[in-house]
């Protein structure tokens, strides 16, 4: 693999151990199978384990995606979002949704209506509740509830 300097005509070889070296071909992606390094720093990584984990524990607190990350991180929103997707292979809102589709399971087996579930997980109608969860279970809530 090479990689051209400022100049054009010159060229060098790229060490994939060298950390200075280490070229990623896509920021925040993907990064050179050979080169070994993480393309984040721990600094990064830790703000998206915390984001990670107040979606986990407390999926129905934040209303919008940009509430949770003022609330949990002080990095920029952008290399926040490329790092948690590099890291977990969701966007930080796809991972919000899933996971209150699956508080949303459990409000139905306790016998909460459809009607109120989808508005105590921030869906402004009951038919895109439904589209949502079709949409990630391949199934109606009401069908699902039936099985």
């Amino acid at each position: 693999m090479y990689h051209s300097t400022h100049s054009l005509h010159t060229a060098r070889k790229i060490d994939p151990t060298d950390y200075n070296t280490c070229i990623y071909k896509k920021p925040g992606y993907q990064f050179d199978a050979m080169c070994e390094t993480h393309p984040y720093s721990i600094y990064v990584r830790n703000a998206v384990a915390a984001v990670k984990q107040q979606i986990d524990r407390y999926p129905l607190r934040y209303r919008t995606c940009r509430e949770l990350l003022e609330a949990t991180s002080t990095i920029n929103r952008r290399m926040l979002e490329r790092a948690f997707k590099y890291e977990y292979g969701f966007r930080i809102k796809e991972y919000q949704v899933k996971q209150r589709l699956l508080c949303a399971k459990t409000f139905l087996l306790e016998g909460m209506p459809i009607k109120r579930v989808a508005i105590k997980c921030y869906y402004r109608s009951h038919s895109a509740f439904c589209r949502a969860f079709k949409r990630e279970f391949n199934i109606t809530p009401s069908m699902w509830l039936r099985s």
